[in-house]
């Protein structure tokens, strides 16, 4: 009873945080934050759970910090990362490796987070972002997770302007490509 209740606590509370989401970024200020700041602030969190599983965490960003500051809401780019992060640590097996990388173009910001983790198969990639989707290879692996947290990462993508993207190979990795609007000079 206890594990059902958490479980459906953590629906509740995903399906709370969409919803918010939704509603949020219409009405709230965005601001400037300098994204490979926040990723690693996001890298020293989970680096616990990495060194756990002794998967390693790396993280490229540009010289120039101030080239990757995009516009947004500082809980929802925290939500983007987290959610990917925490995926890419989960579904990397022990000895991994999970690759983020920051890259500025003239006006867009280009993050990346790449493991060598379980992939997902391509019969399910178009199912990926819809809500309550899990794949079934990531079923086998754990029986924790909502099939919310992707849904709630292309929303609040898409609330900032932005467009989000994956390239998988079941076995092989993945890398979740997101694609935000650079702040000018």
């Amino acid at each position: 009873i206890e594990l059902r209740a958490q479980a459906l606590s953590a629906s509740v509370g995903d399906l709370l945080v969409l919803a918010k989401g939704r509603a949020e970024l219409s009405t709230s200020e965005l601001e400037k934050v300098n994204l490979c700041t926040l990723i690693g602030e996001n890298v020293e969190f989970y680096q616990s759970m990495a060194r756990e599983k002794e998967v390693s965490l790396e993280l490229q960003c540009p010289a120039n910090l101030n080239a990757a500051v995009v516009y947004g809401r500082r809980e929802g780019l925290q939500s983007i990362i987290s959610n990917l992060l925490s995926n890419a640590v989960k579904y990397t097996p022990r000895g991994g490796t999970v690759r983020m990388q920051v890259s500025p173009t003239e006006d867009k910001v280009i993050f990346e987070v790449s493991d060598t983790g379980i992939g997902i198969p391509q019969s399910e990639q178009h199912k990926l972002f819809s809500e309550f989707f899990r794949a079934e290879n990531a079923k086998k692996l754990s029986e924790t997770g909502t099939g919310l947290g992707l849904a709630i990462v292309k929303s609040t993508v898409e609330q900032h302007g932005g467009r989000i993207d994956v390239d998988s190979r079941e076995g092989v990795g993945s890398t979740f490509r997101v694609i935000l609007n650079r702040v000018g000079n």
